[in-house]
């Protein structure tokens, strides 16, 4: 090879625009909306804006629905108060008072907002079962599907042979509930001959799905019931064997003091 001198090459490169009004680059200006930007030097709160004209906070009750505070939500508190009690199922109407069947497990929805820890359980008993009947109440989870599942708690049994009443059964130690969807409820047992009336849900807030197609639409849903449970509740709820109950016993709870 003849020997050659070797000459560096001329690299060239592109001149980028260097306007800085409204672009990233060393800012110094407000940036645009067309470039990415606000198009104002400060917003508070929540921002709406139209894809041109530079952005402006939204308005409470014009643009968006605001939370007020701890205001009681539709179907569930927003927040529990210690040592407070409350329903477990919300209903449209006042509970009514209805015979209850033996060994017959029922069950409604409880919405749980917040994370809560439960210290006792309530019912009333307005007419006393034959002697030594109880009412047992148990919690289930609910499935991805919303359905009954696997048994959260068994809190054990209320005497309801004697003076009728509001009764509450205390817990052992306190249940602490995760915000989601749970099932609560309970069986009458030991009531074969006389089966005491309880304060029972005829009305649902919420839709419960009935696998079947009603025989009737002026009966409501609002829960599932299992019969022959005359000891311990089952360790998951099957809803293929369940019926669709149209009355649940009424369950609330005291919040841990």
């Amino acid at each position: 090879l003849t020997n050659k001198n070797l000459t560096s090459a001329t690299n060239t490169f592109p001149t980028f625009n260097q306007n800085t009004t409204g672009t990233a680059a060393g800012l110094s200006t407000t940036l645009v909306v067309g470039s990415g930007g606000t198009g104002v030097t400060t917003l508070t709160g929540i921002v709406k804006g139209n894809g041109s004209s530079a952005m402006t906070a939204a308005v409470a009750g014009t643009d968006f629905v605001a939370p007020s505070g701890n205001q009681a939500r539709l179907i569930a508190p927003a927040g529990y108060l210690a040592g407070n009690y409350y329903y477990a199922t919300p209903t449209s109407s006042a509970a009514s008072a209805a015979a209850t069947t033996n060994n017959s497990l029922r069950i409604s929805p409880w919405f749980v907002t917040t994370a809560v820890s439960v210290s006792s359980f309530i019912i009333e008993s307005t007419v006393a079962g034959n002697a030594s009947s109880v009412f047992r109440i148990g919690v289930f989870a609910a499935d991805a599907n919303g359905l009954p599942s696997t048994l959260v708690l068994e809190a054990g049994t209320l005497a309801v042979d004697a003076t009728p009443g509001v009764l509450e059964l205390e817990l052992g130690s306190p249940l602490s509930l995760n915000p989601g969807l749970y099932w609560v409820g309970g069986a009458v047992q030991s009531a074969a001959t006389t089966t005491p009336t309880v304060r029972q849900l005829t009305h649902s807030l919420i839709s419960i799905p009935m696998p079947t197609r009603p025989t009737s639409m002026f009966a409501l849903q609002v829960g599932y019931g299992i019969n022959s449970i005359s000891a311990a509740l089952p360790s998951s709820f099957d809803v293929s064997s369940s019926f669709a109950a149209g009355n649940v016993p009424r369950i609330g709870f005291r919040v841990t003091p």
